[in-house]
Formats: structure tokens, sequence, C-alpha cells
């Protein structure tokens, strides 16, 4: 069952189970530059000892009240953040191919991209319900944005 939403600049969403959303955003993480980006992209992840305040769709934050949904949408992301998540989830694509459920969705996220960028239908590929595009939020998330 997804758990996990990872929302392109158009609408459509890519939505493994929890445990892959997490996995998808760590496996990117490796392959971005040491930055406040990386440690944002990882801070929305579980860490091991966060597990068990786990709830699927999200979790509580160790030693803190803070519930953290597996909702990462990148249009709340500066344009230049945006571009370095693509990079590296095409070098996190090329590089863990031995793990072939999360090259599949890393597969599958990148060609999505492609067709947002080209102006496909956002139906296309999307794991959301067919006719639904989640709308944006407008709000601003991560660094770069001062």
């Amino acid at each position: 069952m997804a758990s996990g939403f990872i929302i392109l600049k158009d609408g459509r969403c890519a939505a493994p189970r929890y445990t892959l959303y997490d996995l998808i955003l760590q496996s990117v993480a490796v392959y971005l530059p040491d930055s406040e980006f990386k440690n944002y992209v990882i801070a929305q992840t579980a860490a091991e000892d966060e597990e068990e305040n786990d709830s699927g769709f999200g979790f509580f934050r160790k030693n803190s009240d803070e519930f953290v949904k597996r909702k990462f949408d990148l249009r709340e992301l500066t344009e230049e953040n945006q571009t370095r998540f693509w990079k590296a989830a095409r070098l996190a694509f090329e590089n863990e191919k031995e793990h072939e459920t999360l090259s599949a969705w890393l597969e599958k996220m990148l060609e999505m991209n492609r067709l947002a960028e080209l102006g496909d239908d956002p139906d296309n590929l999307s794991d959301w319900q067919k006719g639904y595009v989640e709308p944006a939020t407008g709000e601003k998330k991560g660094p770069g944005w001062d």
C-alpha cells in the first residue's frame, strides 16, 4: 500500500510503500553534494531509531513532537534544488542497478520527470487516481529560498 508520496512539477505522483519512499530519498541523498539540501532530503526520512514511532505515512521525530509526513513535493523546492534532486536521482539510478526494486522506481520517476518536462498528460505513469493532479500548495520548503 502506498504511503509515501513524491510529487513532481506537474502534480503527478510516485507513491511507493513507506520503506521504499525512505530508501528512494536516502539513495538520492547519497549522490547529492554535502549541503543543507542533502541534509534536508535525509531529514524527510525516518532514522532507524525512529521506526518504532512510524505510522507508514509519517513518523514522529525522536525527542520531539514533530510529525514528518512522507510527502516530498518537488514544487516546494527552489529550481536549483529541483535540478540537484534530478541529477542525483539519475546518478542513483545508474549506480543502484543491483537493487532491482529501487532501480525500477528511480527509472519510473526519471521517466515521469521527462514526461512532465515535455508537458505530457500528468496521468501518464502517475500513481494518483486517473484524472487527479495534486494541487500546488505554494509553500517554500528546503534551503535556498532566502
